[in-house]
């Protein structure tokens, strides 16, 4: 069989008019302020003092308003640290009581240049972690009118086609024979001349006159 346990209950004027002498260790609240006391078997109750939550408790009236956080400021002392603006976020900061502080994020703005800027400056980025906010270098610009890319400098292997020349003079990776001379373009070559008269391999006419290169013609 269920066995079912009541508490004295009453509201605060009701006590007040009837001000009985609650037993030592009874229970008794009032319904309409949630306050309660413990009877020590003397004390009538207009003289008896409420009961109270552990200093250890954290009672919610410390926070008052949507989005308050309860923070500490000392050893078993807290505090309320009240809600900051939109788009702030919440850091940590000695200098305050609490520790905390609500900050405005900084950021940097990035507006893209048009297609018609022929001297728009390229983004750099000094670091792959932390502070991300773009550099630039006036060592390298780019036309976004042309499509051209320019740069002081360049390190590093090439692939794919490339247009103009070299500034500087270069081999051929494999060089080739011209006229019987290797040439692989860091010189010029000399092309000797036939040290014999040849002939044509099919003799022409030249007014009137056969020539196949063996001899002079007379007109």
């Amino acid at each position: 069989m269920a066995v079912q346990i009541q508490i004295r209950r009453g509201t605060a004027s009701a006590w007040t008019s009837a001000n009985p002498t609650l037993a030592a260790g009874e229970f008794a609240m009032e319904t309409d302020t949630d306050k309660y006391k413990f009877g020590d078997g003397s004390t009538a109750w207009t003289s008896l003092g409420y009961s109270s939550l552990p200093s250890t408790a954290i009672s919610n009236t410390v926070v008052d308003a949507k989005g308050d956080i309860i923070a500490a400021t000392a050893d078993n002392t807290v505090a309320k640290l009240t809600v900051g603006s939109n788009g702030q976020v919440l850091t940590a900061a000695s200098g305050q009581s609490t520790g905390l502080q609500w900050a405005t994020m900084t950021h940097t703005a990035i507006t893209v240049a048009d297609t018609t800027d022929t001297s728009c400056s390229v983004a750099l980025f000094e670091s792959a972690t932390g502070d991300l906010g773009p550099k630039t270098d006036g060592g390298i610009t780019y036309n976004a009118g042309t499509g051209v890319l320019t740069a002081t400098g360049f390190a590093g292997p090439l692939t794919g086609a490339v247009t103009g020349n070299a500034s500087t003079a270069t081999a051929l990776a494999t060089a080739r024979t011209i006229g019987g001379t290797s040439f692989d373009g860091t010189g010029n070559i000399s092309v000797g001349l036939a040290a014999t008269a040849t002939a044509l391999a099919t003799a022409r006419t030249i007014g009137g006159t056969s020539f196949d290169g063996t001899a002079n013609i007379t007109p």
